[in-house]
């Protein structure tokens, strides 16, 4: 429409179907036990996904799982190459591996400018909460 501005961030299936944290870590040991060559390709990561969803007896929406669940690593590693989110890494030791896998599942995803990713802020918040409920050191994010 003109004169009208184009929203930025976008709501669709992906963004709205619910993944657990469970399922989340499932599907990071299915893809880490791929090949190399496979692992790098979205095809294999996507195999290695389905695969999983059907093991767990997921069968509706299947597909929109999957993807959901593929977004949603993505949007994480993506969020990782940035230096000001190294400390949210659970090799650092500030969070732990499922407090990274709750979080990223509980994160709002949005589709922006084609590709999808959290809200920054609220995955902060909600690794810095689990954080200090899990009796990690609160990350501080403003220094």
């Amino acid at each position: 429409m003109p004169g009208s501005v184009a929203t930025m961030e976008e709501r669709d299936a992906i963004t709205e179907t619910a993944v657990s944290p469970e399922l989340l870590a499932k599907a990071v040991q299915a893809v880490l036990r791929l090949e190399p060559a496979q692992a790098v390709t979205l095809r294999g990561r996507a195999e290695a996904i389905l695969d999983m969803l059907i093991d767990e007896g997921v069968v509706e929406g299947i597909v929109e799982t999957g993807i959901a669940i593929q977004a949603r690593l993505d949007a994480y590693v993506e969020l990782m190459s940035c230096p000001a989110m190294a400390e949210f890494h659970p090799a650092r030791g500030l969070v732990s591996e499922e407090c990274v896998l709750r979080a990223i599942s509980q994160a709002p995803l949005r589709l922006r400018e084609g590709r999808y990713r959290f809200c920054m802020r609220q995955l902060v918040i909600l690794l810095s909460e689990d954080a200090a409920e899990t009796g990690g050191e609160k990350p501080d994010l403003v220094n």
